[in-house]
């Protein structure tokens, strides 16, 4: 039930592209949230909505990155911005879509999601 263990074998695997497997890690992990500290919650939640991204489950990754649109990790909510934003754009929900990318949006200099999410902005 520990994190770390857990996480870093996960991790290890994203970073080795290996993300089926991560998944498989994740999905186990899951359960366990409520005895973490809020920085491994998160943590947790970037990494395996980015797993999910690149497996290419859009919408099971739109519910790891929800959380992390209130965290206080710019770079982190900042990533969760523009993917949730971009679900929604490519589904043709631009007016939706412009809410997520507006939480980032004005402060581009800051991250390249923030950056992304301004430049989507003015997209039709």
């Amino acid at each position: 039930g520990a994190f770390l263990p857990h996480f870093n074998t996960a991790e290890a695997y994203c970073f080795n592209g290996s993300y089926a497997s991560a998944a498989a890690v994740f999905a186990g992990m899951e359960k366990q949230q409520e005895d973490w500290e809020q920085a491994d919650r998160e943590n947790f939640h970037f990494y395996y909505a980015w797993t999910l991204h690149k497996l290419g489950q859009s919408e099971q990754a739109l519910a790891q990155w929800q959380p992390l649109l209130a965290s206080e990790d710019f770079y982190k909510q900042s990533a969760a911005a523009w993917f949730a934003g971009k679900y929604h754009f490519d589904k043709g929900e631009k007016a939706k879509a412009r809410e997520f990318f507006s939480i980032a949006a004005a402060r581009p200099s800051e991250t390249k999601f923030a950056t992304m999410c301004w430049d989507y902005m003015g997209r039709d």
